[in-house]
This record gives structure tokens, sequence and C-alpha cells, in this order.
């Protein structure tokens, strides 16, 4: 499944945003994600402009629509991150999240 850490099973980011986009998915929501790839460089977005921070996924149902930061229990958003969650989050109709997998029942809510 993921790492062991002190004992404790940790879930890589990428099995937790497929848990996500399986429950959105499951109740009518329609999502986004921009999937990174490795180059000669190391692993990349393709972004231009100013897009490096974008949340990792954008679900929309009705008149709602979700940006939502997937990460690790212990990761950290990057500055460009908490830009554009700020960024987004003045518009009425968007709801901005960091999703953590500690946060599954909030997050079933969330999606219901």
């Amino acid at each position: 499944m993921g790492d062991k850490v002190a004992s404790q099973v940790v879930e890589k980011e990428e099995e937790f945003q497929s848990w996500v986009i399986d429950l959105a998915h499951t109740r009518g929501w329609l999502v986004a994600h921009f999937r990174t790839a490795r180059t000669k460089t190391g692993w990349r977005t393709a972004v231009s402009a100013d897009g490096q921070g974008f949340p990792d996924l954008i679900c929309s149902r009705g008149t709602i629509t979700i940006y939502a930061e997937v990460k690790r229990q212990k990761g950290r958003l990057t500055p460009e991150q908490k830009l554009w969650l700020e960024l987004l989050a003045q518009n009425p109709g968007n709801k901005c999240f960091v999703w953590r997998p500690s946060e599954r029942k909030e997050i079933e809510e969330v999606l219901s």
C-alpha cells in the first residue's frame, strides 16, 4: 500500500487522490486532474503562464466547484499552492480545500 514508517502504514498521495476521485465520481461530480510526467529533469506538470501551484483536483457539480489540493498526511503547501487556493476561494461559488487521508469523513460529507 504505502511506505512503512514507525510500524504505521503511510498512504501514498496518488493512492489517496485516486480514492477522492473515485468517491467524487460515485457521487456525481465531474473531476479534472492534470497529471505529472517524468522528464529528463524530473517530474513536471505541463503548465504555462501562472499555473504553478494550481490545485490537484477540480470537482464540479451543479453550481458548486471544488478546488482541492491533495496532500499526504504531513505534506505541506507551497506558497504558490496557498496563493491559488486563497484567490479561488474569493469566488462565492468555489469551495477550496486541502485534503489529507485523516479527513476522509469530512471529504465524504463535502462530496455528498
